[in-house]
């Protein structure tokens, strides 16, 4: 947009291409749940809401944090099997672990801070959810949709470009816990739409925006110049 508004460049010479996500280290689990977190977090009949960001104001964590206390307190048995694991530090990481230790789900969550292997992290999850205020490129979102992750996403950003909803996940308003739980639920109480979700949005990041696509983009940018100069 700023090529075109600023710089006045023609639309017509204008290709955008996202960047690329490593589709093979960021795939689905091939069996149980990774072994992840302190002792008795994980069992192998669990439902793990998981999310990945900067636990700042912009990130939008309390949002989760609330949803996933309104979902706990719930008397629907399928919520009794629900985790919460964020990754990712930030001045409101402090906030948000007290938050879920005053209510009593301490033990049902986990806030390990700033993580190099997210990709397991995403494997052990069975939801991705990410509440952000406001959103860049979606590199987190990506990395989950190669990892075989249903999204529950924020209507921002490139969250709106990149979900499908209905497809591969679904788009809720920033800073509205109620409408977040209801669609974290439908996951939780439906898990075969979970695992559709997820392989469409596996296979729409093999197609669009894998490392391979993202190569092909650049590739057919640089021939149609060389077409164009011959």
């Amino acid at each position: 947009r700023w090529l075109i508004e600023a710089i006045g460049a023609a639309p017509s010479r204008v290709t955008r291409i996202l960047a690329g996500v490593d589709s093979l280290h960021y795939h689905p689990r091939l069996g149980p749940h990774t072994a992840v977190g302190p002792a008795g977090f994980m069992r192998d009949e669990v439902f793990v809401i998981g999310s990945v960001g900067r636990m700042d104001e912009a990130g939008g964590h309390a949002t989760l944090v609330d949803a996933f206390l309104r979902l706990i307190a719930s008397p629907h048995p399928a919520h009794r099997r629900l985790r919460l694991l964020i990754a990712g530090d930030g001045p409101l990481r402090a906030a948000c672990q007290a938050i879920l230790e005053r209510a009593g789900a301490g033990a049902r969550a986990w806030l390990p801070g700033e993580r190099a292997d997210t990709a397991q992290l995403m494997r052990s999850m069975d939801l991705m959810v990410l509440p952000a205020r406001s959103a860049g490129t979606g590199t987190a979102l990506l990395e989950a949709m190669a990892s075989g992750l249903p999204v529950v996403a924020t209507a921002v950003g490139g969250h709106r470009e990149l979900v499908q909803p209905g497809l591969t996940g679904i788009l809720v308003p920033p800073l509205s816990p109620e409408i977040m739980a209801a669609a974290i639920a439908d996951y939780c109480r439906i898990p075969e739409m979970g695992l559709r979700h997820g392989a469409r949005a596996r296979g729409q990041v093999i197609n669009h925006h894998s490392l391979a696509a993202m190569a092909r983009s650049h590739c057919a940018v640089y021939d149609a110049l060389v077409q164009g100069a011959a």
